[in-house]
């Protein structure tokens, strides 16, 4: 798996993807790991989860033991005057 050969070549964290599809891709017709697979794959190395993050997913996936994530399409999504 590319993954482990990032980090048995020294690398300090990675990021997956996609864990559901990408909010900020639609039409992206990949695969996806979904939480449990990419909890797997982490195995509790600095692994960022990319792929259909929000907050309450990106919470989900900490709680059970992921480094943590990065956002873009919940970012884009959002209204950015909060609804005023």
């Amino acid at each position: 798996v590319k993954i482990d050969r990032a980090f048995t070549a020294g690398a300090s964290w990675a990021f997956l993807s996609p864990v559901w599809s990408p909010g900020s891709k639609p039409g992206d017709r990949r695969p996806t790991l979904g939480p449990e697979r990419f909890l797997s794959l982490a195995a509790g190395r600095p692994v960022l989860a990319l792929g259909g993050l929000d907050a309450p997913r990106l919470a989900a996936l900490r709680a059970a033991g992921a480094h943590g994530g990065a956002v873009m399409g919940a970012v884009f999504a959002a209204d950015p005057l909060g609804g005023a």
